[in-house]
């Protein structure tokens, strides 16, 4: 079964960049994260932004946390998740509040999206209160220490 926690940790897919407030060059970031780890092609990432001018940011699953992806077919290699956090915010069209973590997620295909990689960003969600803790981490290190310590 996918762990969020146990990816993140393994594969250094964890990033603090303070001086990011534009929507496409967060995206950018977390998903180059993913190509890094050869988890994702090179057209995950402007899929993810063609869907998002197409339908709006529909991914934002809590205030302040997005988990922006696009469907496996569209460069998807496997399972993978980033956790990108903007301490000034990112603002995305149409949504008032900004968004200070990116989790961006892939998958092989729907079925391993939808069995594995949402329960597990779910559950990681639900068992942290991230947005509490991150918000005075002041570099990389310091939010992959702060991983260390999550509930899985």
């Amino acid at each position: 079964m996918f762990s969020v926690k146990k990816f993140l940790l393994e594969n250094t897919t964890v990033i603090l960049d303070s001086n990011i407030n534009d929507w496409q060059k967060a995206i950018l970031i977390s998903t180059d994260l993913l190509y890094d780890q050869a988890c994702i092609t090179e057209d995950y990432y402007p899929s993810i932004i063609n869907i998002t001018k197409d339908l709006g940011p529909y991914y934002i699953l809590l205030p302040g946390i997005a988990m922006p992806h696009a469907r496996p077919e569209n460069g998807g290699l496997k399972s993978g998740v980033s956790c990108a956090y903007f301490p000034q915010g990112v603002l995305f069209e149409g949504v008032e509040d900004p968004v200070f973590i990116l989790l961006a997620v892939c998958a092989k295909d729907s079925d391993t999206f939808a069995s594995e990689i949402i329960p597990s960003v779910a559950s990681f969600l639900q068992n942290n209160d991230l947005l509490t803790i991150i918000k005075y981490l002041k570099n990389t290190k310091e939010l992959i220490n702060m991983l260390e310590k999550t509930n899985e």
